[in-house]
């Protein structure tokens, strides 16, 4: 995923956030990931984001 800072969301409610917003809020926070769930991931978890985010499909 290429994208950065952040966009709407394609879906009309809440929005996206590049790597760049990731690797921001992990440092400034003092955190190595954000985890998400309640996403549909085919494979069960998805690292995104140079595994500065990761999906889990719950």
């Amino acid at each position: 995923d290429d994208r950065c800072g952040w966009g709407i969301s394609p879906r009309g409610a809440g929005y996206t956030f590049g790597q760049d917003i990731a690797s921001q809020f992990n440092h400034t926070n003092g955190l190595s990931l954000i985890s998400r769930a309640h996403q549909l991931v085919m494979e069960g978890y998805n690292w995104a984001q140079e595994k500065n985010v990761v999906t889990v499909f719950s």
